[in-house]
């Protein structure tokens, strides 16, 4: 299963009137219960910085995470931002695998940058790998 984090932005329409985030949470939860079976709800957390919450998923299927984070975002509660995530044992084991650039004796690419974060997605992270 692939890790998935659901960033999310509280609209002012959440705060609207008293409970009406407490009740929309919890209509989020039953129908992403309900309506996204395929998934695994990891955990969630309320944040400070940029983003007010933090949803962790993992799942086989990208299509019920992208269904998930609709329904977190119905009803202009909140602007959502997905990313998929890899456990960072398994990215350090694969990140030297970069073809774009030459491995160094101890097999890790010497220009480590961005590029082998887009290419490690690409092999383990995108739809079909």
């Amino acid at each position: 299963m692939t890790a998935y984090i659901i960033l999310s932005r509280f609209s002012a329409g959440a705060f609207q009137n008293p409970g009406t985030l407490q009740t929309h949470s919890k209509e989020v939860s039953s129908r992403i219960k309900s309506e996204c079976p395929g998934i695994h709800w990891k955990g969630s957390f309320a944040t400070m910085g940029d983003f007010d919450a933090v949803n962790i998923f993992e799942a086989e299927d990208r299509e019920q995470i992208e269904k998930a984070a609709a329904i977190i975002s119905a009803g202009d509660y909140s602007k959502t931002e997905i990313l998929a995530a890899a456990p960072w044992k398994e990215f350090m084991k694969n990140s030297h695998r970069c073809s774009l650039h030459e491995e160094c004796e101890l097999g890790h690419c010497p220009l480590y940058s961005s590029c082998c974060w887009s290419e490690y997605v690409a092999r383990h992270l995108s739809p079909g790998s």
